[in-house]
């Protein structure tokens, strides 16, 4: 399971329909432990152990869920390279035309990478949007040697960054093989990151942001570290939650 400490998520103003599911435990859980658990509109949604004392191994707990978390797609982009043009005058368009390398650390922020585009901790992974900005304004006002030795470290991170996007989603290189990620971001970098981002929140569902940390308005879900290990989950009833 996958502990869910983002802010609380806000579906809309009214109250929202809440599915009563069943979830399987498949380990000793502490009351009150979150994880994220699959609908059966494949949904995925933070949901606690309520039960006082916890549960066991085995133990089948019935769960409020809300649905409306949509998982990232697995072995395919969710939009395709040159669909950012769709984008146009949008937060998420602008930070990438104006910002690049900002917006990459949004997207290094929501996969726990750090500022190297190595896998993390949340705590170092939330720093790395801030490196990444101090990089843009050191390119922008000294420039000369600096400009270059941030060109070439951008480049490295944004294709370590698209590589571990792939890899993560399962997403099969394009025509240029081993060169693919990197070609990418040589010459389309801006239209890269952007179908990054994309591909983990699609900004119909979670309008994009352009200052916050990870690219996202505040109550936005982080993404499920591996979906995988997402409890799948048994409908037995709705109720509407207030």
């Amino acid at each position: 399971f996958h502990s869910f400490d983002s802010p609380a998520i806000t579906m809309s103003d009214t109250a929202p329909m809440t599915e009563l599911i069943e979830v399987t435990a498949p380990m000793d859980l502490k009351e009150g432990y979150n994880f994220d658990a699959q609908g059966s509109d494949g949904s995925i949604s933070p949901v606690a152990v309520p039960l006082p004392g916890g549960v066991i191994v085995g133990k089948v707990i019935p769960v409020p869920f809300q649905s409306g978390v949509q998982l990232a797609p697995v072995g395919r982009w969710r939009y395709g390279l040159f669909e950012c043009w769709s984008t146009c005058c949008s937060p998420l368009c602008c930070m990438a035309f104006w910002c690049n390398p900002c917006q990459l650390g949004q997207v290094m922020t929501r996969l726990n990478l750090n500022w190297a585009a190595n896998p993390t901790t949340r705590a170092q992974a939330l720093k790395a949007f801030t490196v990444m900005f101090v990089i843009a304004v050191l390119r922008l006002v000294l420039g000369g040697p600096i400009s270059v030795v941030t060109i070439i470290f951008l480049l490295v991170v944004r294709t370590k960054t698209r590589a571990y996007l792939r890899s993560k989603y399962e997403i099969p290189r394009g025509c240029c093989g081993p060169l693919h990620d990197c070609c990418t971001i040589c010459w389309c970098s801006c239209c890269a990151t952007i179908q990054m981002a994309r591909h983990t929140h699609d900004e119909k569902l979670y309008p994009s942001a352009g200052c916050t940390p990870n690219g996202l308005k505040i109550g936005a879900p982080e993404i499920p570290e591996d979906s995988s290990m997402v409890a799948l989950a048994t409908p037995i009833g709705t109720a509407n939650v207030v």
